[in-house]
């Protein structure tokens, strides 16, 4: 059975004893995970590592021996309680397993498995909608609403409130993944210590910083400024800091989303500064000023190729054998370029 919203909330504190199989899966790996930790300790009396209850299999480990997951889940706990196989990733060949167990289940054990980005046709999804004996949730990015919820809720219980420029952000900064999100959380609580009251950009700044993040949005913003002696600056330190050449393309092209969602919007004429107070996360306001430049650079059109661009570079990345870090270089040069031709007449 599929479960969302406040039905997965309610099975996630208290699963009871008729469902077999959880699958959490969706592209936010840092919910996943914790969704899977979380169900596994309430299980298992507030402990994911106990050994006499909880057994954690990798995607490897079941590949390698097939029959280990029906052996781990038919096995009675020596000191009582409910047994957990945790799976944490899974082969194609688990859902035909599973299927035989769950058609004709040898024990109460629960088996929590943890999925990637899995598409209404993947055997495991499919079969954990629907199965009666199975639940399948989906794990999707924090939206604008729940993340400024995640940041009031967490704050408010260390005792703490937030100013609107630090929230802003903590959003821009924050965003899809829930584990990173509770990780800064907790860094900023510590950081206050036992100093109430109100977290300012300054204390965000202080502890929030993500030096990799201003990196790449250095990079990005050489790249479509059209600033090319910049670009080769800051593309070194990218690669002098072990930035992977992917998340510096997914970084440019989430940049030339924003400015084709912006763009869009003007053209159906929202005015230009409202467009940008529309995007999601909001855009941090240091960063306004680049961005505006880019805006007068980047027209739609140009906008279609520049995505163009960047979409071969990642293909080319992962597909041709070419170093991908020249495919990465050699992309940003091309839009660095084609920005500079513009400002420059």
């Amino acid at each position: 059975m599929k479960l969302t919203g406040g039905k997965a909330n309610q099975f996630l504190r208290n699963p009871g004893d008729q469902v077999l199989l959880a699958l959490l899966y969706g592209p936010d790996e840092g919910q996943v995970r914790n969704k899977a930790r979380n169900l596994v300790k309430q299980i298992a009396g507030g402990d994911e590592n106990d050994p006499f209850l909880v057994t954690a299999l990798t995607k490897e480990e079941q590949a390698e021996d097939p029959t280990r997951l029906i052996d781990e889940a038919a096995s009675i706990p020596m000191m009582g309680g409910r047994k957990i196989v945790w799976l944490r990733g899974f082969p194609d060949s688990a859902a035909k397993v599973l299927t035989d167990w769950l058609d004709d289940p040898k024990s109460d054990t629960l088996i929590v498995a943890e999925g990637g980005e899995l598409t209404p046709k993947n055997a495991m999804r499919k079969l954990a909608e629907k199965h009666e004996r199975a639940a399948a949730i989906a794990c999707y990015a924090d939206d604008q609403g729940a993340l400024d919820e995640i940041i009031a809720i967490t704050l408010k219980q260390a005792g703490l409130s937030i100013s609107p420029d630090a929230l802003n952000f903590l959003t821009a900064r924050l965003g899809a993944d829930r584990a990173l999100t509770r990780s800064e959380l907790k860094k900023l609580v510590l950081y206050k210590g036992d100093k109430k009251g109100e977290v300012t950009l300054e204390d965000v700044e202080a502890v929030s910083v993500d030096a990799a993040s201003l990196t790449l949005d250095l990079a990005v913003d050489a790249a479509l400024t059209g600033n090319p002696a910049k670009l080769d600056v800051e593309i070194n330190r990218c690669f002098a800091e072990a930035i992977n050449e992917i998340a510096l393309i997914r970084a440019t092209q989430n940049e030339l989303v924003k400015l084709v969602t912006v763009q869009d919007a003007v053209a159906n004429g929202t005015s230009q500064d409202q467009a940008i107070k529309q995007l999601r996360p909001p855009l941090f306001f240091k960063r306004q000023p680049a961005f505006k430049q880019m805006l007068r650079l980047w027209p739609q059109k140009r906008l279609t190729m520049a995505q163009q661009i960047m979409l071969e570079a990642e293909r080319d990345c992962k597909t041709t054998g070419m170093p991908s870090q020249a495919v990465c270089h050699r992309a940003l040069l091309r839009l660095a370029n084609a920005a500079a031709q513009i400002r420059n007449r």
